[in-house]
């Protein structure tokens, strides 16, 4: 079982929960233009209409991902692969930031189910090194 932390930094309440169940599935291939973010402590991740900046990073892990909705439309952060971290719903992103944080290594694939589908849209990929 991975150890994922997920700390909703604008509210102390429960995170809502999405009523639509987004599309899970296929094996997602590593992308070539991963950008390295290792050595920080903390990285932002803006979630507009239709991207996240950074949309594919390399982190160590323990890093906070503190991911922001900067687009006039709502946003989830969604993983393609079930169970590898919690979903961050679309109301949990307008109440303010939201952290995620990643201690097991491996790979992330991610999505926003509001604007694309695990392969398509609003996609981006979350690798976690070793140390």
């Amino acid at each position: 079982m991975s150890l994922v932390t997920i700390v909703a930094c604008a509210t102390d309440d429960p995170l809502p929960i999405d009523l639509a169940e987004p599309e899970q599935g296929p094996e997602i291939e590593r992308p070539e233009d991963i950008v390295d973010l290792t050595g920080n402590g903390e990285i932002t991740v803006e979630v507009g209409d239709n991207y996240f900046s950074p949309r594919n990073f390399i982190v160590d892990p323990g890093t906070r991902i503190v991911f922001v909705n900067v687009g006039f439309t709502p946003h989830n952060v969604i993983s393609t692969r079930e169970g590898a971290f919690e979903r961050i719903p679309d109301a949990a992103l307008d109440q303010g930031p939201v952290t995620l944080i990643l201690e097991d290594p491996g790979d992330y694939p991610l999505f926003c189910s509001i604007h694309g589908t695990a392969t398509f849209g609003q996609t981006g990929y979350i690798v976690v090194t070793a140390t």
